[in-house]
């Protein structure tokens, strides 16, 4: 919640959120946290948006869903690789916890950073901490 407030007040636009109140491991909460604060980084440096939407809740079968998205300038992901270290980092992140992270950008058309971590994955995650 803290970095939402934040990326409002940073950027001056709409900054919209919907966020259950889910527990999680300490591991997954940093993660989902970098998650979020890489992409309103990039939003900040890059998108030139007016308007922004995180999200957090439980999927079906219980599954994380966290997701980003804007209505800034775009990119084409396809040549997002070399020098991208943290779109490389988030993904990292993300799939140490068993999860998949996808970004669906165009030129133009607003970006979305979402990421699932399957529900037995969030549970073993906890049992072992």
């Amino acid at each position: 919640r803290m970095l939402w407030e934040d990326a409002a007040e940073g950027l001056g636009i709409s900054v919209q959120h919907n966020l259950a109140d889910v527990e999680l491991p300490p591991d997954l909460a940093l993660t989902v946290y970098r998650l979020v604060q890489e992409s309103l980084t990039n939003i900040r440096k890059y998108a030139h948006a007016r308007n922004v939407h995180v999200r957090l809740h439980l999927g079906a079968g219980g599954s994380l869903q966290v997701s980003v998205q804007d209505d800034g300038a775009g990119f084409n992901v396809q040549s997002a690789g070399v020098g991208h270290h943290g779109l490389a980092g988030m993904r990292f992140r993300v799939e140490s916890h068993g999860g998949s992270m996808q970004i669906r950008s165009a030129p133009g058309e607003g970006t979305t950073v979402s990421a699932s971590v399957p529900a037995q994955n969030i549970a073993r995650t906890a049992t072992e901490v």
